[in-house]
């Protein structure tokens, strides 16, 4: 289907996200997506009480400050790509209607799904050359929702997540840092970056 330089995807090691409760709760797809694990966000959510844990997974768009909380019903495919971009102006982003795109050396493919205004979600594509995704708090599987390997989310049961965004080419991590934050909105600061 396309060229992909296996080096620079990230390895399918659902154990490293999905072992520590730690990581499992507090990382989300956004988090996955960019293939960030932040000891930082690890140490607040250690410290945060069980009602507010929610409120630390990160979100597109907290770090740069574009927006200072979310507002689910400014969840679409638009507001989440142009939020992405200010944290990262580094990854790129592909027309969804190329399926057929090589990143290049140092970057690996990801993909944004929306349920509009309702929810957004994350998948990258790893070494193995399938597609994984951790929903939340939820644990990294590199199956969809109808419980089948992912060869590319634009075709796969993605549940909710009922329109197809795009895909991004995103930096490895010894490339090109990524960001992402969560905002505090009372204290008007970030949690953690």
């Amino acid at each position: 289907m396309y060229k992909r330089v296996k080096e620079t995807y990230p390895k399918y090691q659902p154990h490293i996200w999905n072992n520590s409760n730690n990581i499992k709760r507090s990382h989300n797809c956004y988090a996955y997506f960019l293939n960030d694990i932040n000891k930082q966000l690890m140490n607040v959510y250690d410290n945060t009480e069980e009602d507010k844990i929610k409120y630390l997974n990160p979100q597109p768009g907290h770090y740069c400050g574009m927006t200072k909380r979310v507002i689910l019903s400014e969840t679409t495919c638009d507001n989440i790509i142009e939020r992405v971009l200010c944290d990262n102006d580094n990854i790129k982003v592909i027309n969804s209607n190329n399926d057929n795109f090589d990143c290049g050396p140092n970057y690996y493919k990801g993909a944004l799904a929306v349920n509009k205004g309702k929810m957004y979600h994350f998948y990258r594509e790893d070494e193995n050359g399938m597609w994984s995704h951790k929903d939340g708090g939820r644990d990294v599987t590199n199956l969809d929702y109808s419980g089948n390997k992912i060869d590319d989310p634009k075709y796969s049961d993605r549940g909710q997540y009922d329109e197809f965004c795009s895909y991004f080419c995103v930096p490895r991590n010894e490339y090109s840092k990524t960001n992402m934050a969560r905002n505090d909105y009372n204290k008007q600061q970030l949690k953690y970056k």
